[in-house]
Order: structure tokens, then sequence, then C-alpha cells
């Protein structure tokens, strides 16, 4: 515990990713529905655990949404569905940028070839403006690395459907 009796944070967040894990590998090959489950429950123990932390509530929930989000993704789950995912997981924000390119990309991969690519193309958009933005005030390799990434996928989207 922390000087003001909260918890501290490396250790906690250590535990989560461990339990996020742990809950990606028992997880495979479950109902997506099932998935959610163990999850939730992760979610709810770690919750528990940092009740007096706004920081480390709002991380928890931003890591669970992650990978919820993520997992539905991969598991090519209904458009509509990874669009409300995204959807939550944006509402809790970004604590850095990294988290939200790979978020946006892997959205975008799913939305590829779909209805909803012109969709996905303007949130990649936008946020190639952010990125390139955040790296005009920062000059940091990192920010430049992700910005070039978007930008990979954008020529991937607006090249589709391939010749």
């Amino acid at each position: 515990m922390g000087e003001r009796g909260e918890m501290d944070e490396e250790p906690f967040s250590e535990a989560l990713a461990k339990a996020l894990d742990k809950a990606f590998l028992r997880t495979k090959g479950m109902e997506f529905s099932q998935l959610i489950e163990v999850y939730k429950g992760i979610e709810e123990q770690a919750l528990e655990r940092v009740a007096k932390n706004a920081f480390l509530q709002l991380e928890t929930r931003r890591r669970v949404a992650e990978q919820i989000f993520q997992r539905a993704v991969e598991l090519r789950c209904p458009i509509d569905l990874c669009r409300d995912l995204l959807a939550d997981l944006s509402s809790l924000g970004f604590a850095i940028p990294h988290p939200k390119t790979t978020a946006y990309i892997m959205y975008s991969m799913r939305c590829q070839g779909t209805a909803s690519a012109e969709e996905s193309t303007a949130l990649l958009e936008q946020l190639e403006q952010e990125l390139h933005e955040l790296y005009q005030r920062e000059r940091s390799p990192g920010i430049q690395e992700l910005l070039s990434s978007v930008r990979r996928r954008l020529k991937k989207m607006n090249d589709w459907p391939p010749a």
C-alpha cells in the first residue's frame, strides 16, 4: 500500500497484466460471450482492489476494454459489435497514443472490404492528423513510428481491393 493508503500502481499494474495474459490463454477457443464473462470477472476483482484510486480504476477499465475489443476483432465478431466496443474503449480515453493507434488500425483491418471501410478510413485520417500534430510538438521517434503505421494502413485501405 502507498502512503495514502492506496494500492501502489506498479505492482497492481503488473498483477493486472498477468491476470489479463492468463485470461487470454484460458479463453482461447471460447465463445465471445464466455470470454467477456472472464474479462469482466477480472475487471470486477481488480476494481475492488483499487476502490480508492480513481486513476487505477480507469486504467483497469481501459485495459479490460482493450482486451475485449482486440478479442472481438481477432474472432471476427460482427462489425457493429466491434464498432460499439471501440466506442466504449474510446469513451474511456487513451492515456498514451499507442493503444489508440493499435485499436484504430485493428478496427480498420476488420472493416476492410466491407461497407464500414469508409468509416474506418475516416477514423484513421483523423488519427493521422492527431499524430502529425503531436509529432510536430514533440518530435518523438515513437510518435513518428505510429504515424508511419497509420499512413501505411491508410495506403492499404485506399488500395483496396487489390488489383
